[in-house]
């Protein structure tokens, strides 16, 4: 017995779902959004699930202990030392040296290779001397 697939026409059936005004459960729509778009919680909330005071204590806490960090970065606030501020003072100048150094050059020998030779030269360069 040779048995052929049954071939649904889409077409029709999409129209017969529709005159008859098919529509899942209410109640099965709600339960399936709430599960799959439910809210995530942040770290916060699963470290302190129940307490939203001591969340905001905690956050709180944070803030100000990265505000304080950032004053004695600063050198200012309340854990700055007393001394006087820190001033980069500028007594640093600019001065030419000279050094020989070797420069490479490349040339030619008498029978046409190239090869690089050293040559002792001279060579100026800007140094920051402070003091």
């Amino acid at each position: 017995m040779d048995r052929q697939p049954h071939r649904i026409d889409e077409d029709a059936l999409d129209a017969r779902l529709r005159d008859h005004g098919c529509a899942p459960d209410p109640h099965w729509v709600r339960a399936t959004e709430q599960r799959l778009f439910a809210p995530r919680e942040s770290w916060l909330q699963r470290l302190l699930p129940s307490a939203p005071v001591a969340r905001f204590g905690a956050a709180l806490a944070v803030s100000l202990a990265a505000l304080l960090s950032v004053f004695s970065l600063a050198g200012s606030g309340p854990s700055g030392m007393g001394e006087r501020p820190a001033q980069a003072d500028d007594n640093c100048r600019s001065v030419t040296v000279t050094r020989m150094t070797r420069v490479p050059a490349i040339v030619r020998d008498a029978d046409g290779k190239l090869r690089v030779v050293y040559d002792r030269q001279p060579v100026e360069r800007l140094e920051r001397r402070c003091g």
